[in-house]
């Protein structure tokens, strides 16, 4: 075993971590919430953004880049995914203006001391191999990046009819240790509208000393940053920020509309976890989709919503399967499942127990069963498992709030609690 821990461990980056790095780890672990999107873990996502705009003032980064300026960013596990994401929203929006036939016309650029994750994300990213151009860097100019170079290989590449996408510079490459000119690199890559990223992995931590801030001057005109904290600010891997000047970029090339992620609320204004809304903007979308909620009420959703009346009581615990009192009675606060029965009920009204109405409820049950059968399992599976390990305690009183009925009937089974 290779204790990178350990203080004669002197490969990479030695020492990385920390007891406060360990006690954080602990602390997601345990709560191990899932915020691919601002919907799925609010709180969450709000905390990183947080996080993300402490870390760049601490970093001296320019305002443009970060939430409270206009830009915004995200945490990642890798330099990789960091560069990645960048190139892809730098792909999207040249395509935009090109034609999307003409992706293999596209050239990405960088130093022959530029970590090998920025060829690697190029060519996930759909960049032919040939299009990857790696300058040579020269002991003279410390291995820094020359933006004559840069210049003179980007005007090769147009006058070849090509069209030049993205530059990555790099503050502390990981052979030798050299700073990029950032402040004339993006003088070049400006005129011939190419996307500049910054991998600051390695020595971006540095930039928390204010007498190193002089290494990053010109970083107002870049489009992204990326660093790792996991390297020397005593973060447990994998911890990489991206910062970028244009969130919506990130967004438009990134998105996702499926339902199963919980991305619904983004049609109403609500953000992603990497979209900007301000405070006031975020709460009149919420309002509005809560005004809209209690205006529209599918009809076809009302035999769903009678069952969910009949169900969530019994699985609540403690209340009847003849369904809630007419008043709050019995019902405790933090009640998650008495809770959404009584705003169905509010939201329904009283179901009718006609003859039509049984017909009808229990064509949808039989709809359910084989509808939510994955959702009943893992619910079942869920109070099992929290029996097994808690079996002192009273097993939860709702673990997924679904439609399904978790009875032991149909072809998934008896119930297994």
């Amino acid at each position: 075993m290779t204790h990178w821990q350990s203080a004669r461990h002197f490969a990479h980056f030695p020492a990385s971590s920390s007891t406060i790095g360990a006690l954080g780890e602990a602390l997601t672990a345990g709560i191990s919430v899932v915020p691919f999107t601002w919907a799925a873990s609010p709180a969450a996502t709000e905390l990183e953004m947080v996080v993300v705009d402490w870390l760049g003032k601490a970093l001296h980064l320019p305002e443009s880049l970060m939430f409270c300026g206009g830009g915004g960013g995200t945490l990642l596990g890798t330099t990789c995914e960091a560069i990645l994401c960048a190139i892809v929203a730098a792909r999207d929006r040249k395509l935009a203006d090109i034609g999307s036939e003409r992706i293999g016309d596209l050239v990405v650029y960088c130093s022959d001391q530029t970590h090998f994750a920025f060829r690697k994300a190029a060519h996930i990213a759909g960049i032919h191999r040939d299009n990857c151009r790696e300058i040579a860097t020269y002991r003279d100019d410390m291995f820094a990046l020359s933006p004559t170079e840069l210049q003179a290989a980007m005007q090769a590449d147009v006058d070849a009819g090509l069209v030049p996408l993205f530059l990555c510079a790099t503050v502390g490459t990981t052979q030798t240790t050299p700073v990029d000119p950032i402040r004339e690199l993006c003088a070049v890559a400006a005129t011939h509208g190419v996307w500049v990223h910054v991998d600051a992995a390695y020595a971006g931590s540095a930039l928390v000393c204010p007498e190193f801030r002089h290494l990053i001057d010109g970083a107002e005109a870049v489009d992204s940053f990326s660093m790792n904290a996991h390297k020397w600010l005593l973060a447990n891997n994998d911890c990489c920020v991206l910062w970028v000047k244009k969130p919506s970029l990130l967004i438009a090339a990134l998105s996702t509309e499926q339902e199963y992620i919980l991305n619904a609320g983004e049609a109403h204004g609500l953000p992603h976890p990497q979209q900007l809304l301000g405070e006031s903007e975020r709460r009149e979308a919420a309002d509005q989709r809560g005004r809209r909620r209690r205006r529209e009420v599918p009809q076809d959703s009302v035999p769903v919503r009678a069952q969910l009346c009949d169900e969530l009581p019994r699985l609540a615990g403690g209340v009847g399967a003849g369904g809630l009192p007419g008043a709050r009675e019995g019902v405790e606060e933090g009640d998650v499942a008495a809770e959404e029965v009584l705003r169905v009920r509010e939201e329904v009204g009283a179901v009718g127990q006609g003859a039509e109405e049984v017909e009808r409820r229990e064509r949808v049950r039989g709809e359910l069963r084989g509808r939510d059968a994955p959702l009943a399992a893992r619910a079942r599976l869920h109070r099992h498992l929290h029996a097994r390990m808690h079996p002192v305690q009273a097993p939860p009183s709702f673990c997924l709030v679904s439609t399904c009925q978790l009875r032991g009937e149909g072809w998934w089974g008896p119930h297994v609690s």
